[in-house]
């Protein structure tokens, strides 16, 4: 094998590591900061709906409400 071949080498399996190495600590970082501080679903009011759920709250046994 020559010197260029060797070389070639080297540096493939060098950014092999590095990418696995560098994906790897970006997974760890990313759930662990996830599992610290969990994504909380942002609750949004909707304050159109609320006479409409009061109104359909007396409804549950009936098939038509006006």
């Amino acid at each position: 094998m020559t010197l260029f071949a060797l070389t070639e080498a080297a540096l493939d399996v060098s950014a092999a590591i590095l990418w696995w190495t560098t994906k790897k600590t970006y997974y760890g970082v990313k759930y662990t900061y996830l599992y610290f501080f969990p994504d909380k679903p942002q609750q949004v009011e909707s304050y159109e709906m609320i006479p409409l759920q009061i109104k359909n709250c007396a409804c549950i046994n009936h098939c038509a409400c006006n």
